[in-house]
């Protein structure tokens, strides 16, 4: 069976903390947005996808007595404490590969879905069951920045097909409607 080992750390996940915190500052965003990055081009370098990078896949490590950041934006220089930890690199395509076709008592074949991981972040791509790419994961950490920005993600809904559709034809929410601090260019990059 496969199976994945992590180390036993305590961790706060990082949406818990930004629910917590409130909107963080600009300042605090790039720097767990360039430490998300990091990881996802070392894995990518390395020809792993995260394939269903969430929120609720990036956890922060805090160190001994060290509180996370507050949403005060006139902290200029304002440091995320602690080291972020991605977790389920991966994790999608073992259960990809661990699922097999399934063969009915006619003899038919039963197909498995071709994506069915959390739709929260998922790409088009992933939700036609296209070829999946390092794209797919730009496209989940663009949601992941947007999340950060905001305090929740650009797409919401009831059921994992309202949500899904709106990955597929919708336009991303202005970043304006809950923050006036970003650049336009910011928003502009978020749109694709």
């Amino acid at each position: 069976l496969p199976y994945l080992v992590y180390p036993q750390l305590a961790l706060s996940p990082l949406f818990e903390v930004v629910s917590r915190q409130g909107l963080l500052p600009l300042a605090v965003v790039g720097q767990y947005l360039q430490r998300i990055t990091s990881a996802l081009d070392y894995a990518h370098q390395h020809g792993i996808l995260h394939r269903n990078l969430s929120p609720a896949c990036i956890s922060i490590s805090m160190q001994p007595n060290a509180t996370p950041p507050q949403s005060d934006t006139s902290v200029k220089s304002e440091q995320a404490t602690g080291r972020l930890l991605i977790s389920e690199f991966g994790y999608r395509r073992i259960i990809e590969l661990s699922r097999a076709d399934l063969r009915t008592e006619s003899g038919n074949i039963q197909r498995r879905p071709a994506y069915d991981g959390s739709c929260e972040t998922s790409a088009p791509e992933q939700l036609l069951g296209q070829p999946i790419d390092t794209y797919t994961d730009v496209y989940a950490c663009g949601v992941v920045l947007y999340h950060l920005l905001t305090g929740h993600a650009p797409f919401e809904g009831a059921t994992r097909d309202e949500v899904a559709r709106q990955h597929l034809y919708a336009q991303v929410p202005a970043l304006y409607a809950w923050r006036k601090d970003v650049p336009g260019a910011l928003n502009e990059v978020l749109k694709k």
